[in-house]
């Protein structure tokens, strides 16, 4: 008797096969990007009579999309969302109340919506056009450093 060979695949499951892997790799989405871009570095501000006028340098991130300033009143629990387009390297927050303290938190976000951990900038500006109390902090991995 002699040995048969057996096909492991026919031409119709081979076929199957392609549609099947055409069809569903679409769906597997093997770019979905999860990264966050860097933050902002280079902060500076400037406490001006009811604003303070901020510059960075943007993040090297090549999927970098803009940067968002929250603006939070001491005592308040609401903020202000200010949206800065990314080729963007300075903004000022306006309408602001004088010798009231400000925190400002700069966030990066990229172009499929991570966002970075934020830099926390405070500030008090007043009519007199100097400042006080001003600080910032960076965040990594959601601790203060």
């Amino acid at each position: 008797m002699g040995f048969m060979r057996r096909k492991l695949f026919t031409k119709s499951s081979i076929i199957f096969l392609v549609t099947a892997a055409v069809l569903l790799l679409p769906s597997c989405d093997m770019a979905n990007d999860e990264i966050p871009p860097e933050d902002v570095t280079n902060l500076s501000f400037n406490a001006k009579g009811e604003a303070v006028e901020f510059s960075w340098t943007n993040p090297p991130d090549s999927d970098f999309s803009y940067v968002e300033i929250r603006t939070t009143a001491k005592g308040e629990t609401y903020y202000h969302t200010s949206i800065v387009p990314g080729k963007a390297t300075s903004y000022t927050v306006q309408e602001l109340t004088n010798n009231v303290e400000y925190e400002f938190n700069i966030i990066c976000y990229d172009t499929s919506k991570n966002h970075s951990a934020g830099i926390t900038a405070k500030s008090i500006p007043s009519g007199l056009g100097d400042v006080r109390n001003v600080t910032y902090s960076s965040f990594e991995n959601g601790q203060l450093i």
